[in-house]
């Protein structure tokens, strides 16, 4: 027997004076043993040109799918966190904080006779620092069910899992899952979820990405739908509000040691401390910062040969692969005070700010030493970032980055 697929409201896409609106007309209602059609039909008589109340006995589903109505005994109950989040819509402060407690409080039945709360898996993903970004393969094929897996850890093994394969081979993936569990055809869920990642995006949840690539699906009626590579990574705010700091997301990480720039500095530019005014060359990508040189990159790589610090610290050998663009092994180089401290009052020289992007900060890593650094345990990133900051303390300084080690660790929110 076929399982329940679950279908995301797509009646329409809420914005911030349409939630307003509904928290203060469906408020006389609260608590009373009505049904959503009768509300529907006075409030649609009360607001006659109100484009929010045109058929809003559909729009309840998007309400209640959100977590922020539910009916209990037949009465009409708000989510305990509405009036927070409304204020939070007026101010425009503090929005995804209060849309996040809205969701966790969601009540939508997703499946018959399920309890989980679709969002709280979502939640839990953004919990785990190697999950910078979801796409819509994964909420469409584990997400959507996650009662048919029921296992937490193995949803996030999977998606991690899955990071590997290209795009076909994840649309391939996702079909067998469908076969699998008698989900039937995918065109549908394709459908609803980009709804959801439309209404999450809206949210200043997640900034997307395409990469152009899609395939195209027939149905039985012989029209298509397309289901294209679309990638949702974390927006700046909600990665501060779940891991607590800004850091350089994932994407901006590849983009920054993978494109191809030729050319070096010499010895003498590189002596130079490079000033730069306050937000003049900032940037908004997937997080906010300062925009970074790639020769300086190119530079710091061949002062190092192309061999991780880290590991001539240790006394090590850390092997890699060959590089595409220089046939050398291929590392990456890592600011050792994070980009996001750049508007740190540290930082300021004669009404100018001492640019993070020089020489002295630019570390070369091999990639398991560059994601240990983001992703690893506080003890033993501390234990790195005091070896590469004793050996790099007396040239920041020359540069006029000023910082003692406690500094630096409290970039990197480690309080050890």
């Amino acid at each position: 027997m076929r399982k329940n697929k679950l279908t995301i409201p797509r009646d329409f896409t809420f914005n911030k004076d349409a939630i307003i609106s509904y928290w203060e007309n469906l408020n006389p209602f609260q608590g009373l043993k009505i049904n959503q059609g009768e509300i529907s039909d006075i409030l649609r008589k009360k607001n006659p040109n109100n484009p929010f109340y045109n058929s809003l006995d559909r729009k309840f589903a998007t309400l209640k799918f959100y977590g922020l109505v539910h009916f209990e005994e037949g009465k009409l109950q708000f989510n305990p966190h509405f009036d927070n989040y409304v204020d939070a819509l007026k101010k425009d402060e503090g929005v995804i904080n209060s849309f996040l407690n809205i969701l966790k409080e969601s009540r939508f039945q997703y499946f018959k006779k399920s309890e989980t709360n679709f969002f709280e898996i979502v939640i839990t993903f953004l919990l785990d620092k190697t999950i910078l970004y979801l796409d819509q393969i994964d909420v469409i094929t584990y997400l959507q069910h996650f009662d048919n897996i029921n296992d937490i850890d193995l949803l996030i093994h999977k998606i991690k899992e899955n990071r590997s394969l290209n795009f076909n081979e994840k649309v391939e993936m996702m079909e067998a899952f469908y076969m699998t569990y008698d989900l039937g055809d995918i065109a549908t869920p394709l459908h609803d979820a980009r709804y959801l990642f439309t209404y999450l995006e809206a949210n200043g949840f997640y900034t997307v990405k395409n990469s152009l690539q899609s395939k195209k699906y027939f149905q039985k009626d012989g029209t298509t739908r397309r289901l294209e590579d679309r990638r949702l990574y974390l927006s700046e705010e909600l990665l501060n509000l779940v891991h607590g700091y800004d850091y350089e997301a994932i994407a901006d990480e590849v983009d920054y040691n993978t494109e191809i720039e030729a050319g070096y500095y010499d010895n003498d530019s590189i002596e130079i401390i490079k000033l730069i005014d306050q937000s003049e060359e900032t940037v908004k990508s997937i997080s906010r910062r300062y925009k970074t040189d790639k020769k300086l990159r190119n530079t710091a790589l061949k002062i190092a040969s192309h061999n991780c610090e880290l590991a001539t610290f240790k006394g090590e050998k850390h092997t890699t692969f060959l590089s595409r663009n220089n046939d050398k092994d291929y590392a990456e180089v890592h600011h050792l005070v994070p980009m996001h401290a750049q508007e740190d009052d540290t930082f300021i020289k004669d009404s100018k700010l001492i640019s993070l992007d020089q020489i002295p900060n630019l570390i070369v890593l091999c990639p398991t030493c560059h994601r240990k650094i983001h992703y690893g345990q506080d003890q033993d990133v501390k234990l790195d970032l005091e070896l590469l900051f004793e050996g790099r303390k007396e040239s920041l300084r020359k540069h006029d980055l000023n910082i003692d080690m406690g500094q630096l660790l409290s970039f990197y929110k480690i309080s050890l």
